[in-house]
């Protein structure tokens, strides 16, 4: 019998496919700004560019609390790059035209110190504490506007950079 109290809760995966105009330096450079403005960490863990594809991928860490942390992983890839120029209001703009995916998946960690693992008696008690002591809490207070602060730098994204979406 698996007696290990249920610590992590993932968020949906969040996409957005996009094809079209759009600078991937800036959209690169708004989500990590937007991470950092909610205080979280970021670590960019992948950067590639070619000339016709280029791949990011970075994590944010926030630590809420001593109990509670949150993780949202960005991966955006751009395929089929062209750097073109736009005449946008008068101004010349330097631009790509591609395909854009962009993914983002959310994770909540509770115990992210661990200081309930290893001991039967600590699990259990954990278990105990996740089902019957903190459960509002943690769907209501935690998880529900984590949820909402993904699905937002989702839609922020949308709104701010990809043009008919």
């Amino acid at each position: 019998m698996n007696m290990e109290a249920k610590t992590e809760y993932k968020v949906d995966t969040l996409k957005v496919k996009y094809a079209g105009f759009f600078n991937f330096g800036e959209i690169i450079a708004f989500i990590k700004k937007w991470l950092q403005d909610e205080y979280y960490m970021v670590v960019e863990q992948k950067h590639k560019y070619k000339p016709k594809k280029q791949e990011v991928e970075f994590m944010g860490f926030r630590k809420l609390n001593e109990y509670v942390k949150y993780t949202i992983e960005v991966a955006i890839t751009a395929d089929e790059v062209k750097e073109v120029e736009l005449v946008k209001e008068g101004k010349k703009l330097n631009t790509q035209e591609g395909k854009l995916f962009i993914t983002l998946n959310g994770a909540m960690d509770l115990d992210w110190q661990k200081r309930f693992k290893g001991q039967k008696l600590l699990t259990f008690l954990q278990d105990f504490y996740h089902k019957y002591i903190i459960k509002q809490k943690i769907e209501e207070e935690w998880l529900d506007p984590f949820e909402k602060k993904v699905m937002q730098l989702r839609d922020d994204v949308k709104e701010n950079f990809l043009e008919g979406e």
